[in-house]
């Protein structure tokens, strides 16, 4: 009786085993990483250019879809405010965001869900792509650091709150100002850092931030949560359309397109003749610009067109 009675207790306890499928716990914050990935391998891959492994000329992010004034608004080419975020200039550039990335943007999607990290990344993400483009005409901007300055804002504000001190984030929290400082004094000194929209995103995930650490983030999507949402993409969808409206078609930034893109045409494509065109097109709309014509003057000179380009340096 006894060993029957141990058999069936044995039998029992024998965990049962459930097909289970597999769902990745951040798969925001995957398709992110993936993308980025995927963007620099293809880069890298066409120009067939070892230096763009570790820098990557303006040109060539342009023609992988960063994001650039003219073109973004002048030229009509909106969607660069989205494949400007999965740009990257180098290798290093792009390690560098997908550590913090992988490190921090999945411990902020396993706390709050992948809804509202989904909203704090598409918020955080328009705002630097929109401030990019506002801050100078004749910047090139790509890469995810402003989603990265809202994850890290947002996090340091949510780990100061009661609700999380549990985060192991909270342990370092203090830490976050000496990396944004950094940041944003490197981007005073140094040319090529992105200043816009780090502070962009610094300021969309420092109000993600507060909210949560006043409201908590435990429950379910709440009243809070659809106003934050609504709240993000109402101010896009206004910014955007004041910028399209005003911007697009601008003499002024129409000319600094064709003059980028007869650079890249000479550059990659070391077609004179068509860069030269471009340039026609560009003076023949700013008669009183040096740059233009300087531009011009070494296009003719790599197409043997000397006397050209001596009236244009003279011009």
């Amino acid at each position: 009786m006894q060993r029957m009675l141990r058999e069936q207790v044995l039998k029992n306890d024998v965990p049962k085993t459930e097909t289970r499928r597999w769902t990745p716990s951040e798969p925001v914050t995957g398709v992110l990483l993936i993308l980025s990935v995927a963007a620099f391998a293809a880069m890298f891959a066409v120009s067939g250019n070892f230096g763009a492994f570790f820098l990557a000329v303006p040109e060539r992010l342009l023609w992988w879809g960063a994001n650039y004034m003219p073109f973004t608004f002048g030229m009509g080419e909106y969607w660069r405010l989205a494949t400007g975020l999965f740009a990257h200039a180098g290798i290093l550039h792009l390690l560098t965001n997908l550590y913090v990335l992988h490190d921090l943007g999945s411990l902020l999607e396993r706390t709050i869900g992948w809804r509202r990290y989904t909203v704090l990344v598409l918020a955080c993400g328009a705002a630097a792509s929109l401030s990019s483009v506002a801050q100078d005409p004749t910047f090139v901007s790509c890469g995810l650091s402003g989603i990265i300055f809202g994850i890290v804002s947002c996090l340091f504000l949510m780990s100061g709150s009661t609700q999380g001190k549990h985060l192991v984030f909270a342990r370092q929290r203090w830490l976050v100002l000496v990396f944004v400082g950094y940041m944003l004094a490197l981007g005073l000194i140094t040319q090529g850092v992105d200043n816009a929209a780090h502070i962009a995103g610094l300021l969309v995930g420092t109000v993600f931030g507060v909210a949560y650490a006043r409201r908590g983030w435990r429950d379910s999507w709440n009243d809070i949560d659809s106003v934050l949402a609504v709240a993000s993409m109402s101010l896009f969808v206004a910014v955007f359309s004041a910028e399209a409206f005003t911007l697009t078609g601008s003499p002024r930034l129409v000319r600094l397109a064709q003059a980028r893109k007869a650079i890249t045409v000479a550059k990659w494509d070391k077609n004179y003749e068509a860069a030269i065109a471009l340039m026609n097109r560009a003076i023949g709309g700013s008669v009183n610009d040096p740059l233009l014509y300087l531009t011009r003057a070494g296009f003719f000179a790599d197409a043997n067109q000397y006397a050209k380009a001596v009236e244009d340096y003279d011009a």
